[in-house]
């Protein structure tokens, strides 16, 4: 799986949930960050946020409440203005 992933970090989605470790998340969502959505919740800490956001902004609907924060919504905005949609009001 890992090859797959490397080679397109879309296919994550396809991988078997168990099979998900963190590296391999890691190097999907640096590849495309949107596939944050496939990554495990116990995966789901700061930096693989901030990973996931740099690359694709509009990735910041998959990031859990409790790790939305200004800095995550400066980077997604940054690197995609229409990641706005997805920025809680109070960081507007």
């Amino acid at each position: 799986y890992k090859v797959a992933v490397q080679r397109d970090g879309g296919a994550l989605e396809f991988v078997p949930e168990e099979h998900r470790d963190y590296e391999m998340c890691k190097l999907a969502v640096q590849g495309r960050g949107y596939t944050l959505e496939y990554v495990p919740t116990k995966h789901r800490d700061d930096e693989m946020i901030r990973a996931a956001v740099q690359q694709d902004g509009t990735a910041i609907q998959y990031v859990p409440e409790e790790h939305i924060n200004l800095e995550i919504c400066k980077l997604a905005v940054t690197e995609d203005g229409n990641a706005l949609e997805y920025v809680p009001e109070r960081y507007q």
